[in-house]
């Protein structure tokens, strides 16, 4: 097997830890907001149209600017919620890095390989990952959906990916906690590992010569 140049990660579950039940937890407790009306504002699936997204999957598709976004939302919701209390609710399911994985990333930067990531993302989110204390510097270049105006699983995704990194699909490994995303990238002909835990990851980074 050739051993890539570039290795590509997701950051959602992968690099970042995510507390969604924590943010609806905060939702209905702190903000009394019903879950029956956010929810389907937030869903997160893009397994229809674009014209039938969610206001989040408009977000991240780079559809809405934020500041559209965080109003709809507001506007959407019955309860009288400002939209700073509604931005902070949403940055509120990112609660950290995965401080296994960037260590890992780390030390596969100091065996030379090239790494990126590729993140369906909004502004929003983006911001928040912009504060912790390593994401932002862990990555050459950064394929962010609400910059690029594509998502995953769209093959199209996959296809911009490789021609923003300037590589051919056999240079890249890409890791992904959503098998969804990862058989998309099989199928564009690149290398695809469902991260499932940090013991299976370094198995399968083992298994294509990464840190041997």
């Amino acid at each position: 097997m050739k051993v890539p140049q570039w290795i590509v990660w997701d950051l959602g579950g992968v690099v970042v830890e995510l507390d969604f039940r924590g943010m609806m937890e905060d939702a209905t407790e702190k903000f009394n907001i019903d879950k029956s009306e956010l929810l389907p504002l937030i869903r997160e699936e893009f397994k229809v149209s674009p014209s039938s997204y969610s206001l989040t999957e408009k977000a991240v598709a780079g559809l809405i600017t934020k500041e559209i976004y965080i109003s709809e939302i507001k506007s959407a919701i019955s309860n009288d919620v400002s939209e700073c209390e509604i931005e902070s609710l949403l940055k509120r399911i990112l609660i950290g890095e995965k401080n296994e994985t960037v260590l890992l990333i780390k030390k596969l930067a100091q065996r030379g390989f090239r790494q990126a990531c590729m993140s369906n993302i909004d502004q929003t989110h983006w911001e928040k990952i912009q504060s912790f204390p390593n994401v932002d510097n862990l990555f050459e270049k950064k394929f962010l959906s609400f910059e690029h105006k594509v998502v995953k699983p769209n093959a199209d995704a996959f296809f911009k990916m490789l021609e923003f990194l300037g590589c051919d699909r056999d240079d890249v490994v890409f890791i992904d906690d959503r098998e969804d995303n990862v058989k998309s990238a099989r199928d564009s002909g690149i290398d695809g590992i469902v991260f499932e835990n940090h013991a299976q990851l370094l198995k399968d980074l083992s298994a294509r010569g990464l840190l041997t």
